[in-house]
């Protein structure tokens, strides 16, 4: 028999589920093995500390008695008050005119006034680059119109024109 299943038999032995039969075998290789018999008094030894331990958990009769009393106590108050109806209406619209009346104070007591908010003017500038092979030069205008009509001057010269306005886009005419 393996190491395991003795101590499982064992086990079985002092929670007295062996069968009579099983328990007298086991009791006469228990009085021809002292190894056994040492395992089985180790078993026996820690079942007690065990035990010990657990009982050490529970609690003594009056710990039972006053949790129980306490357990009954919360068990049978009552959850809350429950008053008239219109009791309850009139607490809700109370605190809907204490809520009001602190934003009606706030609105009141707030300054009002206006503030002028400095603006920037964006000026877009329309810069064009035209090249005849041998000379590239950039120039600049402020209105769509005039960047359009000296496109179609440098176009008439047989000038390859880019355009940029201010987004940053290359327009080639």
């Amino acid at each position: 028999m393996s190491q395991l299943e003795l101590h499982q038999r064992l086990e079985e032995y002092l929670d007295d589920a062996l069968a009579p039969d099983q328990r007298q075998v086991l009791e006469a290789d228990l009085a021809r093995d002292p190894a056994a018999s040492r395992l089985l008094m180790r078993l026996k030894s820690e079942r007690a500390v065990r035990t010990a331990a657990y009982e050490s958990y529970m609690p003594t009769q009056a710990e039972s008695s006053r949790f129980a009393a306490k357990v009954m106590m919360t068990a049978t108050a009552p959850v809350g008050f429950v008053g008239p109806r219109w009791r309850r209406m009139l607490n809700v619209a109370a605190g809907f005119i204490i809520l009001a009346g602190t934003f009606a104070v706030g609105y009141m007591s707030a300054n009002a006034r206006t503030v002028e908010v400095p603006t920037t003017v964006v000026q877009t500038e329309y810069s064009v680059v035209a090249t005849d092979g041998f000379e590239t030069k950039e120039s600049v205008f402020q209105t769509v119109e005039e960047r359009n009509a000296f496109i179609k001057n440098v176009e008439q010269r047989g000038t390859r024109v880019a355009g940029n306005d201010s987004t940053d886009e290359l327009i080639f005419w």
